[in-house]
């Protein structure tokens, strides 16, 4: 199916463009008759329950780690850590003098 094609607006007798059905069936405005055909209206009900799912969806997760998992630093990054920092500790003395 192309995104080019005209969607058909079954209770307004119109037609619009793909990329706008789309936009407004992901608002939760309209709904497919049939698919990349024809659209309708939601009904109340049918908008509501549409936006909310899509409020789920963008919820962010409730824990982002996973419990009982902790993170431990590698011994070649702490290492190169220090060596780092050495060098910045005679970088700075070089330029104190």
């Amino acid at each position: 199916m192309s995104n080019n094609t005209r969607i058909f607006h079954t209770q307004r007798n119109f037609t619009l463009k793909h990329s706008q059905a789309l936009r407004a069936i992901a608002e939760g405005a309209l709904m497919w008759v049939e698919l990349g055909v024809s659209v309708r209206n939601a009904t109340l009900p049918e908008s509501i329950a549409a936006r909310n799912a899509q409020a789920k969806a963008s919820e962010p997760i409730a824990q982002a780690e996973i419990p009982g998992l902790t993170f431990q630093q590698p011994t070649t990054a702490s290492v190169s850590m220090h060596e780092r920092y050495a060098l910045i500790q005679q970088a700075n003395q070089l330029c104190e003098a």
